[in-house]
């Protein structure tokens, strides 16, 4: 008992003097200091996807077809436990489920034969693509906005890349991109 009524008093008489010593410097001027340098790689992930996802929501304000607009959802990897985020425009999503269906209950095999028809597409797919490109191409054209917040996603695309390399090393998906940009711009 006697050796903690010192301790007790000691932590009082500092936390009195912590408290004084904090209203003087409400008075006092307070400097202000920036720290420049890279962000962390998470940082530039964050920013890349908030940037992608600004990019498919303005897209979608711009067209009014409701087949051209893409939409996201989480779904199961099969034979997984683990969800992955895939986004598809509504027709490529219609036409999916269509072969899907038609494999399914025409005889394909079972869902995996089902599955990997549907996975395949059709040339359906591919000219609708072509006119979903050609949309995008004509608001890239016409919109000032759209350019700058998709030339804005490319920078920050880049960056993330580079923070990746620059984290992970030779194991990045984008280390020999990353070091390709770098010789050609010596």
């Amino acid at each position: 008992m006697n050796t903690t009524l010192p301790y007790a008093v000691l932590i009082a008489v500092l936390c009195f003097s912590t408290n004084a010593s904090s209203q003087d410097t409400n008075d006092k001027d307070i400097e202000v200091v920036e720290v420049y340098g890279s962000k962390q790689y998470n940082t530039w992930k964050e920013e890349w996807l908030e940037s992608r996802d600004k990019i498919r929501n303005y897209l979608n304000d711009s067209i009014n077809n409701e087949d051209f607009k893409v939409t996201c959802q989480r779904v199961s990897v099969p034979n997984s436990n683990i969800k992955k985020r895939t986004c598809s425009s509504g027709y490529d999503s219609r036409i999916r489920r269509k072969i899907y269906i038609d494999a399914f209950y025409l005889g394909a095999g079972g869902f995996f034969n089902a599955q990997s028809a549907s996975n395949t597409g059709s040339t359906e797919i591919s000219r609708k693509k072509e006119e979903h490109l050609a949309i995008i191409e004509k608001i890239y054209v016409e919109d000032e906005n759209f350019r700058e917040i998709y030339h804005n996603h490319l920078k920050l695309k880049e960056g993330y890349q580079k923070a990746h390399a620059a984290k992970f090393g030779s194991l990045s998906q984008f280390s020999e991109k990353v070091k390709g940009k770098q010789e050609n711009e010596q």
